[in-house]
């Protein structure tokens, strides 16, 4: 079925207590997004397939991906959002937008304050004429964020989101609260209480970066404090690389890809399906 609407399906998570998850797709691997797609057939529920902006500009295309996905979501069952994540400039979101993509982030995270929303308005103006959604982001994330950028991780201050969310009228906001990119070397310290206060001034619900790894009891947290739309990325980056290495060593002479990913598809189409039914509320 075609691309559907992300602003209305977001606005429904939020009244109704639920997340969507949102997978990546690793540049556009099609291991990732047959995965994705499988899985949301066998569950029939809507699910969010994604791609950064930078990785897709510099391996692939972020055009080829979208036109790619449109087609493929029209002969399937799947209810697809398809969303851009993290892009950082006007070019990439308009590209994106023309390409069939229903949801986008712009993250101007790094400008100061009134930069980032002057930003995100203009990102904002561009997806109306589509009817797209918006995610935007305040405050800076660790991991990879803070690694690559060499900026400090910083918390999301509840006053500015409240101007930043009403200045931009955005439609999903990504907030800083101890979530990081990558993999979590220890228990991570998450500030559920700066969420709770986030979800009790915000109007719009929330998109939880750095969500791979977490626990269950977490993800419930997240839901119940106001998380809309959870990004799951590195476990299933962890899990293709592990069957890949795996399947290489038992079969060295292998020399068919599908045949060595094979596994690696369906441990992905698992992780999702897994993730996809506790973001439902399956907490047992």
């Amino acid at each position: 079925m075609p691309l559907i609407d992300a602003i209305d399906l977001y606005h429904d998570a939020r009244e109704n207590g639920y997340a969507l998850g949102a997978f990546d797709t690793n540049a556009g691997n099609p291991d990732f997004i047959m995965s994705i797609l499988d899985a949301a057939e066998e569950l029939d529920l809507p699910v969010i397939i994604q791609g950064g902006a930078r990785p897709l500009s510099e391996l692939y295309d972020i055009r080829a991906f979208g036109r790619s996905i449109a087609s493929l979501a029209q002969d399937r069952e799947a209810r697809v959002v398809l969303h851009l994540n993290m892009a950082d400039n006007l070019d990439q979101i308009r590209t994106a937008l023309d390409s069939g993509f229903t949801s986008v982030m712009i993250d101007g995270s790094l400008l100061d304050f009134k930069g980032n929303i002057e930003l995100t308005q203009q990102a904002v103006e561009i997806a109306e004429v589509y009817n797209a959604a918006v995610e935007g982001k305040l405050g800076i994330l660790g991991g990879r964020e803070d690694i690559e950028k060499k900026v400090s991780q910083s918390f999301t201050d509840p006053e500015e989101a409240k101007t930043f969310v009403k200045d931009t009228d955005i439609d999903v906001f990504a907030p800083s609260f101890g979530n990081v990119y990558g993999s979590y070397n220890k228990k991570p310290k998450l500030n559920f209480e700066l969420l709770q206060t986030l979800k009790d001034t915000l109007p719009v619900g929330m998109t939880i970066h750095g969500a791979s790894g977490l626990t269950d009891r977490d993800y419930r947290s997240l839901i119940e404090n106001g998380a809309v739309k959870i990004n799951i990325s590195t476990a299933m980056r962890t899990t293709y690389l592990k069957n890949i290495k795996e399947t290489m060593e038992k079969a060295p002479k292998t020399t068919l890809p599908y045949e060595i990913t094979a596994k690696a598809r369906k441990d992905i189409t698992r992780i999702v399906v897994e993730m996809m039914r506790l973001f439902r509320g399956s907490w047992e």
